[in-house]
């Protein structure tokens, strides 16, 4: 998407390598997003924040 995680209500949850991750929750799911360019991508799910960093992770170059 191309809002900024500020405006999806998300709060900084880590720094990894020059890269800030955010995280919000809703109903039963947990949602992590980092900021690529002029874009956010985000994981969704009902698994832990750490599973969905991890796998936004391996979007880096």
């Amino acid at each position: 998407v191309q809002d900024q995680p500020a405006a999806m209500d998300m709060k900084i949850r880590s720094e990894v390598e020059g890269h800030t991750y955010f995280h919000s929750q809703f109903a039963k799911c947990d949602m992590v997003a980092v900021r690529i360019d002029d874009y956010t991508y985000c994981a969704i799910g009902e698994v832990s924040p750490d599973y969905l960093q991890t796998l936004l992770e391996k979007l880096m170059p």
